[in-house]
């Protein structure tokens, strides 16, 4: 395939620059040259993490650790995260220390932006969500570089969790194909945000080499429910507050500023369509979509409610 130059790269429209870059990583995947430059982002990480501390102190942001479970065993390792936010990536990243491919959906605006170059030069294994030869091509990837003994950082709820009570979303059953078959250490991750405070609990390794893929609905679920105790663990670490303290405009302040954190690039609908639906939700969703598109009759009034004369 003919490769672009920055400039040319620049100038041409997203959506065929995101066609470009799933070829470029066709073509990486292909010839084996996906994992190129792995001793320089491991030699470059530590100035990486030294220049997240110091934009955490510019933004006046503060990270907590609330636990860390870890055992280092010489297995690479899986950090399996919940997923709040635009600055969580940034946030996990310092907290956990370790260098760590970032498994990152939908990259899109940051092709063309300077966190993007950042996370780049950390390591990323990016996937257009809505293309499923990249999405196949993105899974063996993550194997493959833990196979090479690299870590990986990946979101298993496909998206920000923007529930009002649930601490962790269903998450993708990829996450616990990935751990099976590679035999690397599952860690899961917490995280929690308070104004510019944030909160981060890392649990226990947890190995599922010895399950069979038929099982993976059962891995995802296991790996769902630690990161729920390391979540509701963050929540128990904060003081308790009445509910009348709660102001009555809450979840609309809180909308507001995910709103503003999606800097114009993804909205709220964009995100409720990037996780995961459970089968019953789809259904549910195509029988809603059905329904908008029905015209009332006499044949069928009786799902309306109506009577038609």
């Amino acid at each position: 395939m003919n490769h672009l130059n920055f400039f040319q790269r620049w100038k041409i429209p997203l959506n065929e620059l995101e066609q470009y870059y799933i070829k470029v990583r066709e073509e990486r995947f292909n010839n084996g040259t996906t994992f190129r430059g792995i001793k320089f982002r491991k030699m470059l990480h530590p100035i990486l993490l030294c220049g997240l501390y110091i934009m955490h102190i510019l933004n006046t942001q503060k990270i907590t650790i609330v636990g860390d479970d870890r055992i280092k065993n010489g297995r690479p390792i899986i950090y399996a995260a919940t997923h709040i936010g635009w600055d969580d990536i940034e946030m996990i990243l310092t907290a956990v220390k370790d260098h760590a491919y970032l498994f990152w959906g939908d990259p899109r605006e940051s092709y063309r932006q300077f966190e993007g170059f950042l996370l780049d030069l950390n390591g990323a294994i990016c996937v257009d969500l809505y293309s499923k030869s990249d999405r196949f091509i993105g899974k063996e990837s993550c194997i493959k570089c833990l196979e090479l003994g690299e870590n990986i950082l990946i979101f298993p709820e496909g998206a920000w969790n923007l529930t009002e009570s649930t601490p962790v979303m269903n998450l993708f059953s990829g996450v616990s194909e990935i751990a099976i078959r590679s035999k690397a250490d599952v860690v899961p991750v917490a995280i929690e945000q308070y104004g510019k405070h944030f909160f981060v609990n890392i649990g226990k390794n947890i190995n599922f080499s010895d399950f069979a893929l038929t099982e993976k609905e059962q891995v995802t679920e296991m790996i769902r429910q630690k990161m729920g105790e390391l979540k509701w663990n963050i929540w128990a670490s904060k003081s308790s507050e009445k509910r009348d303290t709660v102001p009555k405009d809450y979840r609309e302040k809180y909308i507001e500023n995910i709103n503003e954190q999606m800097k114009g690039i993804l909205s709220v609908a964009d995100v409720e369509e990037q996780r995961f639906h459970t089968k019953f939700e789809r259904e549910t969703e195509a029988i809603k979509k059905d329904l908008e598109n029905l015209k009332p009759n006499k044949n069928n009034a009786f799902l309306f409610d109506k009577r038609l004369v």
